[in-house]
């Protein structure tokens, strides 16, 4: 069965839509391009065909709103657009407006919300379900993308940009049953936030030169589900410089599979990097490793080993590490607060900083949830670490 929506904040944005006991004459009585008197765009538009919005599209000017009836829309191509203000394709009920794929190229100004972009086909190594190319401010929010549920993870990049892209965000959305959750590469301006990753074959997210970035908020695939030899990743950056980035409050919890590295940034030039109040539980040594960094500070993770898994789990970088939580052997001479940092271990239950005395049920392993992480109150993981996040 296809996997189910997460929730969402009932405080999120939503497109100004009819009251739902009108919602259907609404849609039916609006033609593909209503216009206001005087031949100006109309602020909202009803869409019940792909005819309709195509139509609509062409006629756009910027500003518009145009309502997606529930049903199948065919694949999304746009190119050469560009809209002062946005024009938002919205859905009539969350999700209800679906399409094969979205791929955006050398345009500027689209709101996509509430939609559903699923692939029919597994695609290649190289393909995405949505793609963004050469544009400049597009959103994409409060969506669903996938391709098809089948239990194969062998092709798609769920989200991709590229060719100096600029000004782009992913919000809240649920991405599942791809290879890749997110490429993006070369791309500027871009905000990834609140999104949940999850039935992957690879990496959640993937990131090459990228200036100013902000990836916030996301939640990486629990079940991976990758071909033997893969190397697997949480959040990487590799291949080309990247700059100005902050990498804040993301989460990456274990299912069967333990053997993902966490934030890994390597194979490239780092400037100016914030990596702060994250959450990582990996059988993997490289809880947060970062390679060729300059001007990079690391503080308030919490990244642990996974009991009868591994051994550690570190921050490593060459930058500002403070405040942080990892896990280390018994015998470690580091065991404890060492240089700004609180350094647990989970081998010996009656030995000193175990990760009983500061977590609720940091041993729970493959499963674990942000409640097991809880802080013991009074204990040191009130002041080490990623408390906020697990509140």
């Amino acid at each position: 069965m296809p996997a189910a929506f997460p929730p969402t904040s009932a405080s999120r944005p939503r497109a100004t839509i009819a009251p739902r006991s009108s919602r259907r004459g609404f849609l039916l009585g609006l033609g593909a391009a209503s216009l206001l008197a005087g031949g100006a765009p109309a602020a909202t538009v009803g869409i019940t065909s792909r005819k309709a919005l195509d139509r609509a599209l062409a006629a756009a000017q910027g500003g518009e709103t145009l309502v997606l009836a529930d049903g199948a829309y065919g694949g999304l191509k746009i190119a050469g657009r560009s809209f002062q203000p946005a024009v938002t394709l919205t859905s009539a009920t969350p999700r209800g407006a679906r399409f094969d794929a979205v791929e955006i190229t050398g345009s500027e100004g689209l709101i996509l919300d509430q939609l559903h972009v699923a692939s029919p086909d597994q695609g290649t190594f190289s393909s995405a379900v949505v793609s963004i190319q050469a544009s400049s401010g597009i959103t994409l929010r409060d969506s669903e993308v996938n391709g098809p549920v089948d239990g194969d993870f062998s092709g798609h990049h769920g989200l991709h940009t590229d060719l100096g892209s600029r000004d782009i965000t992913f919000a809240r959305n649920y991405v599942h049953d791809v290879k890749n959750g997110a490429t993006f590469i070369d791309t500027s301006a871009l905000t990834v936030t609140g999104n949940v990753i999850d039935r992957i074959g690879n990496d959640s997210f993937k990131l090459i030169a990228i200036t100013g970035g902000v990836i916030d908020g996301n939640t990486g695939a629990r079940n991976v589900f990758p071909q033997p030899g893969s190397h697997l990743d949480f959040v990487q950056f590799q291949g080309a410089d990247s700059r100005d980035i902050v990498l804040r409050g993301n989460v990456f919890l274990p299912g069967a599979r333990t053997d993902v590295q966490g934030i890994f940034l390597d194979d490239a030039r780092f400037t100016n990097v914030m990596i702060e109040r994250n959450i990582i539980v990996t059988s993997m040594i490289r809880g947060i490793s970062v390679s060729g960094a300059r001007n990079t500070v690391a503080r308030y993770n919490t990244v642990l080993d996974v009991p009868g898994a591994g051994k550690a789990t570190y921050v490593m970088l060459d930058g500002e590490v403070y405040g942080n939580i990892m896990s280390t052997y018994p015998g470690d001479k580091k065991l404890g607060i060492y240089e700004g940092n609180l350094l647990l271990q989970h081998a010996d239950p009656r030995g000193r900083w175990h990760y009983d005395t500061v977590f609720r049920n940091a041993r729970a392993g493959s499963g674990i949830t942000l409640a097991d992480l809880a802080p013991v109150p009074g204990g040191l993981a009130e002041s080490y670490g990623a408390m906020a996040r697990t509140r």
